[in-house]
């Protein structure tokens, strides 16, 4: 059975039901922390995925921590992945969902690699700059990547800009050997 078909349907269930219900920006906050706790709280994903569990008593803990903040439909929608035994794929589903709504909101994702952390101000300034100049949201993340020596790699909607040092290192390298 192929994952993908499977998690891009249950996503796109939601997505549409979601925007139906007129709950889309809700859910999608409930889904974004939900996927949040399964990254960070690797005994949490484990938990879920764990078959000496039964699939209810596995939803049954996450009603208990989850349903008090989150929108009915949201927990509607764990409730019955959890009952069709697709826990396994909460996860692909969960970030299908957040790319669905992306997508229908038009934002869009950057990725900063940088080799030391600079002034949030300036990163700001980046997004704001972006912004400006393709007519949408754009949604970034920051890292830090000290393989980079120095310099910063940014990624925006497919396309990537390298202006490291280690790249750079990279190519005088390549230059030096064919010179030989």
């Amino acid at each position: 059975m192929n994952n993908n078909r499977i998690t891009v349907r249950y996503a796109r269930a939601l997505v549409e039901l979601a925007k139906e219900q007129s709950v889309l920006s809700e859910v999608n906050l409930d889904i974004r922390i939900f996927f949040k706790a399964l990254e960070l709280y690797p005994g949490f994903l484990h938990f879920i995925v764990n078959p000496a569990h039964g699939s209810m008593q596995k939803y049954a803990k996450i009603e208990s921590f989850f349903q008090p903040s989150f929108q009915p439909i949201t927990m509607n929608f764990i409730k019955m992945v959890f009952n069709k035994k697709r826990e396994n794929y909460i996860k692909d589903i969960c970030r299908n969902v957040i790319e669905m709504i992306r997508f229908e909101n038009g934002i869009i994702t950057a990725q900063l690699e940088m080799a030391s952390p600079v002034n949030e101000a300036l990163i700001t300034r980046i997004i704001q700059k972006f912004e400006s100049q393709l007519k949408k949201e754009v949604e970034m993340t920051s890292t830090i990547n000290n393989e980079l020596i120095g310099g910063f790699v940014f990624t925006i909607d497919g396309y990537q800009y390298d202006a490291s040092i280690a790249s750079r290192l990279k190519t005088i390298s390549k230059q030096l050997q064919l010179n030989k």
